[in-house]
């Protein structure tokens, strides 16, 4: 039977982990890799059983990779301290992972909570690529993804993970402007061609993509809300990349009168 570790990466979760951890008591191993916590995070992990690794963030990726360094399964199951495994998935993974016909990298469904309630449609429910074997690797500073690198096969399985991703509109701003700033810088490295026509363009595509192609206005308020903030996302990626690509420092457009 194949064995498989879980590999969670954590970073002042106490608030949110119990559930998480929980979970997830059936893998053969459970690692932790934590970015310094100060709320007992760490403390919590070990008291589930959980191997935890003291690492400070720089990369998503080089930290998920990092993570799944530290173990001897041959399957990784990488999980966020703010989802959950349930028990339907828990035995298509192992079923799926002792197939002798078995992909190298498996996207799950994701059936997220957003503002107090599972929207279904827009694409939050989309798979992300999140189980595969220890040798496949992580890529992206921002967005990491698995497999990227690499010609791996691929599949998709069927039962979803559980995800408690934002409480409110505030806290989804809120990491709307760490996340942006950090997609922006990205982008200005890989030398980002700014275009007017893009900046407009792009976030009208992806609400219509979000809450029409992909049926967000079945969800009512809340696939509005989030089609709307999703594009406003993109608005702002592009904005702060202008203004990283294109630094100025102009004077005033009048003279300024002396005191």
């Amino acid at each position: 039977m194949a064995d498989i570790a879980a590999v969670v990466i954590v970073y002042n979760e106490a608030e949110v982990m119990e559930r998480c951890l929980a979970s997830l008591k059936w893998v053969d191993e459970l690692i932790v890799v934590d970015d310094e916590s100060t709320d007992g995070s760490a403390d919590m992990a070990r008291a589930h059983g959980a191997q935890v690794f003291a690492r400070r963030l720089d990369r998503f990726d080089a930290q998920r990779n990092f993570g799944a360094d530290q173990s001897r399964c041959a399957w990784i199951l990488a999980v966020d301290a703010d989802e959950a495994v349930p028990a339907a998935l828990a035995e298509e993974i192992r079923a799926t992972i002792d197939r002798p016909d078995a992909a190298d990298v498996y996207g799950i469904p994701f059936c997220q909570k957003l503002f107090g309630r599972w929207p279904r449609h827009g694409s939050w429910g989309d798979p992300l690529y999140r189980l595969y074997r220890r040798e496949v690797r992580w890529s992206g500073a921002v967005h990491e993804r698995v497999g990227a690198e690499g010609n791996w096969r691929r599949a998709v399985l069927h039962s979803p993970i559980l995800h408690w991703s934002h409480q409110s509109v505030a806290q989804f701003i809120a990491k709307l402007n760490r996340y942006t700033d950090e997609e922006a810088a990205a982008r200005a490295a890989e030398g980002f061609v700014y275009s007017p026509w893009k900046l407009v363009l792009s976030p009208v595509r992806d609400f219509w993509r979000r809450f029409v192609v992909q049926g967000g206005y079945r969800d009512g308020a809340v696939g509005l809300v989030l089609a709307g903030l999703m594009a406003c996302y993109l608005f702002i990626v592009r904005a702060k990349t202008w203004e990283l690509t294109h630094p100025a420092d102009e004077p005033p457009p009048f003279e300024v009168a002396p005191r």
